[in-house]
C-alpha cells in the first residue's frame, strides 16, 4: 500500500481506507488520526469532521474548525466546498468574509457549489453575499447567451432586485443599480432575456 502513490487520486481512496483499517487493527491511534486529519483538511464535510473528533475526542471541534479557518484565510484561491462546511457548522460570518474577500473568483458556470451555498445561507440574514452569489449565476448565463437557462437567470434578476432593499452597505461592491445598469449595457440586445423578466 506504502508504494502506491499519493498523487494516485483513482485509488487513493481506498488506500487511505485499507491504510486505516490496518493502523487501527495494529493500535497506531497516532497514523489513524495523521489520515484522518489530512482527510478532513483536504475535503472537510461533517463526515469527515466527525471521523476525526472520534479519535481526537469531540472537545477538539472548535480547535480543528478554528485550524481550518486559519488556514483558509491566508489562501488565496476559493473553495467553494470549504465555504459550505463553514456554513454547515454554523460559522456563518467566516464563511461569509471568505466568500467576499474571493468574490472576484466567483464563476457562475459552476452553479452546483453556488447553489448549494445559496440553499445554505437561507436561514441566515446575509442579503450582500446572497447577492454576489446570484449575480455570478446571472452573469454566467448571460455570457453563454444560453437561452434554455435564461428562465433561471429572470429567477436570479428578480431575487437580486428583492435581495437590493435588505443590502444596508455595499462595502467594495457595485450596488444593484450600478450592477444592473452594466448587465443592461452589456447584455441588452439578448431581447428573449430582457422580454422574460419584464413578463
Amino acid at each position: 500500500l506504502k508504494k502506491i502513490s499519493e498523487n494516485d487520486y483513482m485509488v487513493n481512496h481506498q488506500r487511505e481506507a485499507l491504510l486505516l483499517d490496518i493502523y487501527r487493527r495494529r493500535g497506531e491511534k497516532d497514523k489513524v488520526i495523521e489520515i484522518l486529519y489530512k482527510q478532513f483538511k483536504l475535503s472537510p464535510c461533517l463526515k469527515s469532521l466527525n471521523s476525526l473528533l472520534s479519535e481526537i475526542g469531540e472537545g477538539k471541534r472548535d480547535v480543528v474548525i478554528a485550524e481550518l479557518v486559519s488556514a483558509m484565510s491566508v489562501n488565496s484561491a476559493l473553495d467553494l466546498c470549504k465555504a459550505l462546511f463553514l456554513i454547515s457548522v454554523a460559522r456563518v460570518e467566516e464563511a461569509e468574509e471568505y466568500l467576499l474577500n474571493r468574490a472576484v473568483q466567483l464563476n457562475g458556470d459552476c452553479y452546483g457549489p453556488i447553489l448549494e451555498l445559496i440553499k445554505a445561507l437561507e436561514h441566515y440574514e446575509k442579503p450582500l453575499l446572497s447577492s454576489i452569489l446570484h449575480r455570478s449565476l446571472l452573469v454566467s448565463i448571460l455570457q453563454r447567451a444560453y437561452t434554455k437557462s435564461y428562465s433561471h437567470g429572470v429567477r436570479y434578476l428578480k431575487v437580486l432586485d428583492k435581495l437590493a432593499t435588505a443590502v444596508p452597505d455595499w462595502k467594495n461592491f457595485d450596488n444593484h443599480m450600478k450592477f444592473k445598469q452594466q448587465i443592461t449595457q452589456e447584455h441588452g440586445r439578448k431581447t428573449s432575456f430582457w422580454s422574460k423578466y419584464e413578463k
